[in-house]
C-alpha cells in the first residue's frame, strides 16, 4: 500500500496549526486575552477549490504548507506569492521532508546592502529562527491593535 499524499499533506497542515497555536496562545494570555473557543489556526478546507492560504488565521499571514520528499521551493514560493497577492497576507512557505522533525520556513526579509540601504529578499530560516520571528510578529500585531478577539 502506497503513501496517501493527501493524508500526509493534511497531517502536515495540522502539525503546523498546532505549532502556531502553541506559540500564539501564551502571547494572547500575556496580553490579557482569553483563550479562544476555536483554534486560531485552522486548515483551509476550501483551499483546493477556491485558492488562498493553506491555513486560515487572524494575523494576516498567507501560509503554504508542504510535506514532500522532493523539494520544489521555487514553485512553492511562486504559488504562495500568487495567493498572497490575490487573497492578501504575508507569504510564508513552511516545508519539511519525510523523517525530519523540524520545519523550514521561506519568507521575505529586509537584508542590508549598506548601512543606509536594505533590499527585500526571499530567505529560508530554520524552525528556531522562525519561532522567534513569529512571536515578535504576533506581539506586534496585537500591540498595533490588529487582533480582533472572536
Amino acid at each position: 500500500m502506497g503513501i496517501n499524499i493527501r493524508a500526509k499533506g493534511q497531517a502536515g497542515e495540522r502539525e503546523i496549526c498546532q505549532l502556531l497555536e502553541n506559540l500564539t496562545l501564551p502571547i494572547l494570555a500575556a496580553c490579557g486575552y482569553k483563550t479562544p473557543l476555536k483554534p486560531l489556526f485552522q486548515r483551509n478546507q476550501n483551499q483546493s477549490a477556491v485558492g488562498g492560504s493553506d491555513i486560515t488565521n487572524p494575523f494576516g499571514l498567507c501560509i503554504e504548507v508542504k510535506r514532500q520528499e522532493t523539494l520544489q521551493v521555487n514553485a512553492w514560493w511562486k504559488q504562495c506569492v500568487t495567493a498572497s497577492k490575490e487573497f492578501g497576507g504575508v507569504p510564508i512557505v513552511m516545508y519539511r521532508q519525510n523523517g525530519k522533525r523540524k520545519w523550514n520556513f521561506v519568507m521575505e526579509a529586509f537584508l542590508p546592502v549598506t548601512p543606509m540601504k536594505q533590499v527585500l529578499r526571499r530567505v529560508t530560516v530554520d524552525q528556531e529562527d522562525f519561532e522567534s520571528w513569529f512571536k515578535y510578529y504576533i506581539e506586534t500585531w496585537i500591540k498595533d491593535g490588529k487582533y480582533e478577539e472572536g
